[in-house]
């Protein structure tokens, strides 16, 4: 089996699994901010297979819980060249990271007044709904009794029900409108007795109930002055990478061995992370990391093949020396070789990485039951060794689709790398293009073996 269907059978058949939110990323899967869930994502343009779980609520709605301890684990597979690599000629150049993170999580005291506030209100409307079950129950007893102590009066029966679907203020008005009327005037004073009856009852047991309504609206007022409802979240990040390819170290030497290398990274990762919560609808994330990197990016791949011959001779002879027959056999065996190389040469240097993300929260934009979020971000890369790898700055945005509850439906992003072009500046004939031309579109979506018989 050729290694694209590998990939794409193992990308395939890990995306199958994804059932719950994913986390906001970009082209280089350093997103700050973090969310609560577990999910497995692919992203198309990256040929990248993550798996994120998460313990911590960042999602729409505000979180009260004064603190929380973070856990979250991430990991993914990918192919260095991409997808498009892939799908051309079936290179795969195998990468592979995994991050752990672990933090801590509070509340400002303005957050904990809120919340507060908030579970009396809850309390509070719990008992009012409790008590009107209660007063409804009451209220409809006290029309069954006086309905089974008249068996005979069928019509009057038939016209007490509907009254107690009635609102409790106006139970009594409506027994007394049926009082009023002529074909009843043998039950009038029974009726009117009735209607006294269940309006004494229904003043008493709504007094409690008016007054734990007013709280309530004092204390949705209180709300309102709470200025800020803010959560802050910091954690630490700890990791590893890998990849491997074969380099064109040499491309005169003679000796195989010299001519192509095997070359493999395997870098650590540390790294400090801080998120704050600003309401219900924004979020703002840093993180700074360093970590182990190499300059393949630099590098293009070209093909080569590798013919080895192998000769086989064998002899005939007969009585006469000159009736000799000499049968020779050749074996070829080809190996077709990618290797890469560049106008730099290939090395290994430290990186800096600072991240900045804004999250802002768009419900409704597909309906009443989705919520649009979109990521606004910087990466700036730092190089140890600006001769290997220059600084990049890389800036987007991405749109990702939620439902209302949390289920991931979707999303995209657009990436501009390199903003100042450092990249292209270290090639011995730098091609600029234009802005609109380096623009890369990423589309981030979780994939199941029924979607894709839908193609």
């Amino acid at each position: 089996m050729k290694p694209i269907y590998y990939t794409l059978a193992v990308i395939l058949g890990m995306a199958s699994l994804a059932h719950a939110q994913v986390i906001v990323q970009d082209a280089s899967e350093s997103s700050s901010i973090r969310y609560q869930g577990a999910a497995i994502s692919f992203d198309i343009t990256q040929a990248r297979t993550s798996f994120q779980l998460n313990k911590f609520l960042n999602a729409l709605n505000p979180d009260y819980n004064k603190k929380i301890n973070f856990f979250a684990v991430q990991a993914s597979a990918n192919s260095k060249e991409g997808l498009a690599s892939i799908l051309s000629s079936g290179k795969v150049v195998p990468e592979a990271s995994i991050n752990i993170n672990i933090g801590h999580s509070w509340v400002n005291e303005s957050t904990r007044e809120l919340g507060d506030l908030t579970s009396q209100i809850i309390d509070l409307s719990k008992k009012n709904g409790q008590a009107r079950t209660s007063l409804t129950k009451q209220v409809n007893k006290v029309i069954d009794d006086f309905i089974t102590a008249n068996p005979v009066a069928t019509d009057l029966n038939g016209e007490l029900a509907p009254v107690k679907a009635k609102s409790f203020n106006f139970v009594a008005d409506a027994i007394i409108a049926i009082a009023n009327k002529e074909k009843y005037k043998d039950n009038r004073d029974d009726l009117l007795k009735l209607a006294a009856t269940l309006e004494a009852k229904i003043t008493s047991l709504l007094i409690p109930i008016t007054r734990r309504e007013n709280i309530i609206t004092q204390l949705q007022e209180s709300i309102k002055s709470v200025s800020s409802l803010d959560r802050y979240l910091i954690y630490g990040i700890l990791g590893a990478a890998g990849s491997k390819f074969t380099y064109l170290a040499d491309p005169n030497a003679l000796d195989f061995d010299k001519r192509f290398q095997d070359k493999k990274l395997e870098a650590g990762k540390v790294g400090l992370g801080f998120n704050w919560k600003r309401g219900g609808r924004a979020i703002w994330g840093i993180s700074f990391t360093f970590t182990g990197a190499d300059n393949f990016s630099l590098l293009s791949d070209t093909d080569y093949v590798r013919t080895s011959t192998t000769t086989i001779t064998s002899t005939t002879a007969t009585t006469q020396p000159t009736a000799t027959t000499v049968v020779t056999d050749r074996l070829d065996g080809v190996k077709k070789i990618v290797a890469f190389s560049g106008d730099v040469k290939y090395d290994y240097f430290n990186q800096s990485a600072f991240n900045l993300d804004h999250v802002r929260f768009y419900p409704g934009v597909l309906g009443e039951k989705s919520v649009l979020v979109a990521n606004y971000y910087i990466r700036q890369k730092f190089t140890s060794n600006s001769a290997v790898f220059p600084e990049v700055t890389d800036v987007g945005v991405g749109g990702y689709f939620f439902k209302s509850k949390g289920a991931f439906l979707g999303g995209l992003y657009v990436e501009l790398p390199d903003v100042f072009n450092n990249i292209e500046r270290m090639q011995t004939t730098p091609s600029f293009r234009p802005v609109y031309n380096r623009f890369s579109l990423g589309i981030v979506t979780k994939l199941t073996f029924g979607s894709v018989a839908l193609f």
